[in-house]
């Protein structure tokens, strides 16, 4: 039985980690190639902002993590003043219910 793997990459077996960063890799070739910098900016921006939402704490109640999300609001509500479009309210209502 020939893998999906191994059909890609021309018959040669590769491990699936080698694959993703294969991947990733002509994405960003890509991505850098189709969008604009505004966008890639704000794909950037976006992910760091991901980062935060996901993060989960030691201590939920510490002040150090009550400003951490102070200051993730401020830096979603600065994207959200130079992006309009990017609709993100629901993130912003998912950080709130964490103060």
């Amino acid at each position: 039985i020939i893998s999906a793997f191994e059909i890609i990459f021309n018959g040669f077996p590769v491990s699936f980690p080698s694959f993703v960063i294969k991947i990733m890799s002509n994405l960003r070739l890509f991505s850098k190639n189709l969008f604009s910098q505004e966008t890639l900016h704000l794909l950037k921006e976006w992910q760091e902002i991901q980062k935060a939402i996901q993060h989960k704490p030691f201590q939920p109640e510490s002040e150090t993590y009550k400003r951490f999300i102070s200051q993730t609001l401020l830096k979603m509500e600065r994207l959200n003043e130079k992006f309009p479009f990017f609709d993100i309210t629901n993130e912003i209502e998912i950080l709130k219910k964490k103060f």
